[in-house]
């Protein structure tokens, strides 16, 4: 069903910009005549509402100093008017948030262990969360490439990282796993375990009756967002999306939507851009990464206070968070990019096939038919450049191409040329095309293509010459599997 949708859409796309390449990966055998670079998977990258996502306190403050079309149309918003805001008004309303949560937190545990028939808290001992503690969220659908335990690698080193007498860290996890996914139930087992150790009680939390409204408090009221999948499973991830709009830093291993949107100065990057063989060298790593930024950055940035107690640093990132990530991975923006390359295209071909009571589909469908069945017989004769291996990098480079359209005419052809970087290994890493130009057709069939390009870099060149059909209602030159290279 899968090849069946590939093969009959006019357009593919990943969730991210990480998933179209492995998409890519994924599906290179529907395209056997296309490299890696050129598959026609696009990618679309998701968003999330921000009126759902954003708690009430932080919509009003960006209606004051951003104005309401931040509701409706995050584009046109005002975002840099974020920088405008008082430190003290933004950290005062951020701090009610996380009130809010772990008040909503500590009655919820308290419920759950008298539901139990447990003691809500240890005599003596200390209350179940601190509304002034850094609180980090994780919540969403446990499954095991989310690695939800990778906090719990080495546990007298998180012990030491929560109980810190100066910089003390607490963490909220949430989630449910689906009803037949045992390995999740026990990801969720393994964290409740956890949480009633003596050294991480009233530090770590896992909330019970995770929804909708309790999402809403975490992503708001959380100061930093936790997301550990295990590269490169996750395709995009929205749980951080909401945190960031809400100004909480993102603490994330580079994956999914994190790949693309990462900025130093924002949030965290867990971990190193490339993929481990050994998903078990990977987590130790990965963990190893996460201790470090917990310890070495995250607490002292939010620790780190002024005569006011406001951590200025910290505030500052909140502000750069919201400006950066806040329109940009919305809904608004995703609506609007899926109908100007999916949608809007697919009903303008739509429309032009029907015409003349679908004389066009049938003409499109009968010179397919045509094209299919001469195309073994087009060859490539003769490539030709004026290159050479020592010129300057944006010097244009002139191809000729002389090929043979079989029982096809040229004007059922389309040829480019397709250029990039080469590896020391001589393989082309595609980076742009250019069309070549009808030069004429000689007394034995010959046609002849001219055009050229600019590499427009240094370092080592390299091109390919591409054979395709096409027709003026082909929905996209690559849609018929068809292609010739030299």
């Amino acid at each position: 069903m899968a090849v069946l949708g590939l093969n009959l859409s006019g357009y593919r796309n990943g969730v991210s910009q990480l998933h179209r390449g492995v998409s890519r990966r994924l599906w290179e055998s529907a395209w056997p005549n296309l490299p890696h670079d050129l598959i026609p998977i696009d990618a679309i990258t998701n968003g999330v509402h921000l009126p759902t996502w954003v708690s009430h306190e932080m919509g009003e403050l960006f209606d004051r100093y951003v104005g309401p079309a931040w509701r409706d149309d995050p584009a046109s918003a005002n975002w840099a008017a974020v920088y405008d805001i008082p430190d003290e008004e933004l950290w005062r309303v951020h701090e009610r948030q996380r009130q809010q949560l772990v008040l909503r937190a500590r009655q919820q545990y308290t419920e759950d262990m008298l539901r139990r028939g447990l003691p809500a808290n240890e005599p003596g001992g200390p209350p179940v969360l601190d509304p002034e503690v850094l609180t980090i969220g994780f919540a969403r659908r446990f499954a095991g490439y989310k690695r939800a335990t990778l906090l719990f690698r080495d546990l007298e080193r998180l012990a030491r990282i929560l109980d810190d007498f100066e910089r003390p860290v607490q963490v909220l996890f949430a989630g449910k796993a689906h009803p037949r996914d045992d390995g999740a139930k026990a990801l969720i087992r393994e964290v409740v375990q956890v949480s009633r150790s003596p050294e991480f009680r009233g530090r770590l939390v896992l909330l019970e009756r995770y929804d909708v409204e309790l999402g809403r408090l975490l992503v708001a009221g959380s100061d930093a967002w936790l997301n550990t999948p295990l590269r490169p499973l996750e395709a995009s991830g929205t749980s951080g999306m909401k945190a960031c709009a809400n100004g909480v830093l993102h603490l994330s291993v580079l994956d999914g939507w994190w790949w693309e949107a990462y900025r130093p100065g924002t949030g965290w990057a867990i971990g190193r851009n490339r993929v481990d063989d050994d998903p078990e060298a990977q987590d130790a790593f990965d963990a190893e990464s996460l201790y470090g930024l917990l310890e070495g950055e995250v607490a002292p940035l939010f620790y780190e206070r002024d005569s006011q107690g406001i951590p200025r640093e910290w505030v500052r990132r909140m502000k750069e968070t919201i400006v950066t990530y806040a329109a940009q991975f919305s809904t608004s923006r995703m609506v609007s990019d899926y109908a100007r390359r999916a949608y809007g295209p697919a009903a303008t071909a739509w429309h032009e096939l029907r015409a003349e009571n679908l004389g066009r589909a049938r003409e499109l469908a009968a010179w397919l038919e045509r094209v299919r069945a001469g195309w073994d017989a087009v060859k490539v004769y003769a490539v030709e450049d004026d290159g050479s291996e020592l010129r300057p990098a944006d010097a244009p480079v002139t191809v000729r191409v002389q090929l043979y359209p079989g029982p096809l005419q040229p004007e059922d052809l389309r040829v480019d040329i397709v250029y990039g970087q080469t590896d020391a290994r001589r393989e082309l890493h595609i980076e742009a095309e250019a069309p070549l130009a009808f030069a004429g057709q000689q007394e034995d069939r010959l046609c002849r293509y001219e055009g050229s390009f600019r590499p427009g870099s240094g370092g080592r060149v390299g091109f390919a010459v591409r054979v395709m059909p096409q027709h003026p209602h082909l929905p996209g030159v690559i849609c018929t599997g068809l292609a010739h290279w030299a």
